[in-house]
């Protein structure tokens, strides 16, 4: 198993500098069933684009924010699934996308990692630490 300083290097070598925008207009939309149009484009661009895919999940995790504060519980699942495949977007995936989202919004760069989301998800613990000892970096 990776040492953590390891698995920093890797996060870290991962980074690539913003790459063009995806579309010509990524900001959130302020009517609720264009925020969730939104996240159905995005989700079909991951497929497409390797090197933009954590910037683009991370922009579904601010939908699902934004789409959150106004439904609440298994109504707010409900809802998601409308929108995108549940198959691909579990409650807990949905609620990563959140959270990976809201620690993308401390530490930038983050966004613009190549390495692939199961490996975020699956050591989000230790990335939140890594980045949280690393601020320079990964704020600037």
């Amino acid at each position: 198993m990776p040492s953590k300083n390891s698995f920093h290097e890797e996060l870290r070598k991962s980074f690539i500098e913003r790459p063009t925008s995806l579309s010509e207009n990524d900001s959130l939309p302020a009517l609720e069933s264009a925020v969730a149009q939104q996240m159905k484009e995005f989700d079909a661009a991951i497929s497409s684009s390797s090197r933009q895919k954590i910037y683009i999940y991370c922009l579904i995790g601010r939908n699902l924010a934004k789409l959150k504060g106004g439904k609440k519980g298994q109504k707010f699942i409900e809802f998601v699934h409308h929108y995108l495949p549940a198959k691909h977007y579990s409650r807990s995936q949905i609620y990563f996308l959140i959270q990976l989202y809201e620690l993308a919004m401390d530490y930038n760069k983050l966004m613009y990692v190549t390495i692939g989301i199961g490996i975020l998800k699956s050591k989000f613990r230790i990335v939140k630490e890594l980045l949280g000892e690393n601020k320079d970096f990964w704020r600037g």
